[in-house]
């Protein structure tokens, strides 16, 4: 049976700064946390992405092609959240 292949995008995004808040004050550092949350989740549903995991303060989610990664990147920067993303294609 031959083998199916199909193109990839994996994003991975954490917030800038979230180390050094969460020394500072706990409490706006799980803040920020939660805030993030609320906005990248439904940001990757509605661009068909997969939410997979979260590791400390940042995502790992992935999606069919790499336009839809990087729009959903793009919403993710109009927050008040200074967010880092990467994304990785193939």
């Amino acid at each position: 049976m031959p083998i199916k292949r199909k193109s990839a995008a994996i994003m991975f995004t954490d917030i800038a700064g979230y180390t050094k808040t969460m020394s500072e004050s706990e409490q706006k550092a799980l803040e920020m946390l939660r805030k993030k949350r609320a906005i990248i989740k439904p940001l990757i549903d509605n661009h068909k992405g997969t939410y997979v995991k979260e590791i400390g303060d940042g995502t790992l989610s992935y999606f069919e092609s790499g336009y839809n990664a990087s729009a959903c990147a793009k919403d993710l920067q109009y927050g008040d959240l200074n967010v880092r993303i990467g994304i990785l294609y193939w």
